[in-house]
């Protein structure tokens, strides 16, 4: 958290001077309002600090102490294995992510309590407060309704071997499945906003889809161990069973690398319910950590070694730039 707090220019649209999201501050402070067409809830956070006279590195500690403190009470409420949590978090980009892409990273924060309800198979319609959480989440980022669309697929309650018949249909039919997801796609508002912007990626991502594939195998292997933990974890092994389908398909995404860090809260429940359900030896949960972090750590890698992520996202505290904070 304080690695995070302490950041400054790590990443690109947080960049003081060029980033979107000073362009969108400074414009707000000039009177020019919404010139990027942010989702209001976002819109809305940066007019309450700019209200405040916060200047852009505290309006960054609020959203990073915003996303923190709801993912600290996620974790602490639905994991019993903080530290395998916290490696994979560290590992799967979605720590990284939260450096730069301040508008999803709070939706995903607002969406933990609806989440946490829709996992636990609580009654959510009835629930103001899952409306409100949900209505906030998607209006920092629209991008939380590909999370909702899957988490209420997950609910439905298949058979065990249904769910695998499902992946390996959905894999095996994934050149019509693009084609109908295409045309879907083309409709929302997410679609509009980035089709023709330099944002705008239709590209096959084969380490998201390995990485899914690679999680949902001993899951699926497990499955009966982990429904004897508690009934409702089918939910969790459904997302993980969709995830390959969807990463799959991922050159449909439009920006598959915005989609799969909304899924690694799901993720890193599942693979500490897996862990939960060993009775076996300390040996074997040892080594099924290892497997569960190995896909996560590649994926580290190739984003920040291989890809050249490692340029952009190299640290820097608000210490050396304290000319810059005013």
């Amino acid at each position: 958290f304080l690695v995070a707090l302490f950041r400054w220019n790590v990443g690109v649209d947080v960049v003081y001077g060029t980033g979107y999201y000073f362009q969108e501050y400074t414009a707000i402070q000039a009177g020019r309002g919404n010139i990027l067409g942010y989702e209001i809830g976002f819109y809305l956070l940066m007019e309450i600090c700019n209200a405040l006279h916060m200047n852009l590195y505290l309006f960054y500690c609020v959203v990073t102490t915003i996303f923190f403190a709801l993912f600290y009470k996620y974790l602490t409420e639905n994991s019993k294995n903080i530290v395998l949590c916290a490696i994979i978090f560290f590992t799967s980009d979605l720590y990284l992510f939260t450096f730069s892409t301040l508008r999803q990273s709070l939706g995903i924060a607002f969406f933990l309590y609806p989440l946490t309800e829709i996992i636990n198979r609580r009654k959510f319609l009835k629930n103001w407060k899952w409306w409100v959480c949900t209505g906030i989440a998607i209006s920092m980022h629209i991008s939380i309704m590909y999370l909702i669309v899957v988490l209420l697929l997950s609910r439905v309650k298949f058979r065990k071997k249904t769910v695998l018949y499902i992946t390996i249909l959905g894999c095996g039919l994934s050149p019509l499945i693009q084609v109908l997801l295409s045309k879907i796609l083309s409709f929302t508002i997410y679609f509009k906003k980035y089709f023709g912007s330099n944002e705008f990626r239709i590209e096959f991502t084969p380490t998201y889809f390995l990485i899914a594939l690679l999680i949902f195998i001993p899951v699926y292997f497990y499955y009966d161990k982990i429904i004897k933990e508690g009934e409702n974890n089918y939910i969790l092994v459904n997302v993980s069973a969709f995830v390959v389908v969807l990463m799959l398909n991922s050159q449909v995404l439009v920006m598959p690398y915005r989609i799969f860090p909304l899924f690694v809260p799901v993720y890193l429940i599942l693979c500490s319910k897996l862990v939960a359900c060993l009775r076996r030896s300390r040996i074997i949960k040892v080594l099924t950590c290892v497997y569960l972090i190995v896909p996560f750590l590649f994926l580290f890698i190739n984003q920040y070694y291989i890809g050249g992520g490692s340029d952009v996202f190299v640290y820097k505290s608000i210490f050396q730039f304290m000319n810059q904070i005013w």
